[in-house]
């Protein structure tokens, strides 16, 4: 059991950089699929501006990921309070499962989304860079992987 009282400035940082970077990126998802059905409508949205939003979202995707890395190692290494006092067995286990399961999203939907996009056909461009190409991951590059792979996403 930890003596700690509270999390460490480190800690409660990255925790609010990482919470307001997930809760834009959902919005933004919704905003870029958006601008994909536009595209594909007909409607007055160029390819280069789906290509910048989707292309920015995975840059930012990725400095989640590495936020989140961050953040896990440093849970790691420094210890958290303790739960507090009078809490039931079931309770304990709902929280810290609870606890351990944002780890598993805040890492895993950034890597289930650089499998996507590695199996996608276009690059993927960091921070819009054509400089900075992200190399994509030894997968499938079907039609069928990605989109199953985007859709787990």
């Amino acid at each position: 059991m930890s003596t700690t009282t509270r999390y460490t400035g480190v800690a409660i940082a990255l925790h609010w950089v990482i919470a307001a970077m997930l809760i834009g990126m959902v919005f933004y998802a919704w905003h870029m699929e958006d601008l994909k059905h536009a595209l594909f409508a007909g409607e007055d949205v160029s390819i280069g501006e789906v290509q910048f939003a989707y292309n920015a979202h995975k840059t930012t995707g990725l400095l989640v990921l590495f936020l989140s890395l961050a953040r896990l190692a440093w849970r790691l290494t420094h210890p958290g309070p303790g739960l507090p006092d009078g809490m039931t067995r079931w309770e304990q286990l709902a929280a810290t499962g609870t606890h351990w399961a944002f780890y598993a999203i805040m890492i895993g939907m950034p890597l289930g989304g650089l499998i996507a996009a590695s199996a996608a056909e276009p690059p993927t461009l960091l921070f819009n860079n054509p400089d900075l190409v992200l190399p994509k991951l030894p997968v499938p590059q079907t039609e069928g992987f990605q989109s199953i792979s985007a859709s787990l996403h």
